[in-house]
């Protein structure tokens, strides 16, 4: 018999298996996690997670979702015509009906 998620999980893409299949993503697994977050060799530092607003259907689809609050930079050395390394920053911001990207 199979098992329900708590409301609370999420879902997650499951590595190795076929496209499309999920499973539970309990809040526990993400404990440790601490915000900002350098992946990489830190060109990207995801400052904030934001939160995904359910009742609005521009801000998240079956491929996509664009919680609000994100915030993210991200640094490019290899810039043309640039001889410092250029920092982007990026944020969904809510904006009524649909989302604000900047």
């Amino acid at each position: 018999q199979q098992q329900q998620p708590q409301e609370n999980n999420m879902d997650v893409e499951v590595e190795g298996e076929t496209e499309g299949a999920r499973a539970p993503l309990d809040e526990e697994m993400l404990k440790d996690v601490r915000f900002p977050l350098t992946l990489g060799n830190g060109e990207l530092v995801v400052e904030a997670l934001g939160e995904i607003i359910a009742d609005h259907p521009l801000y998240h689809d079956n491929n996509y979702i664009f919680p609000v609050g994100y915030r993210a930079r991200r640094t490019c050395a290899n810039v043309p015509g640039q001889i410092k390394p250029q920092i982007y920053f990026c944020e969904v911001m809510h904006c009524g009906k649909q989302p604000l990207f900047r």
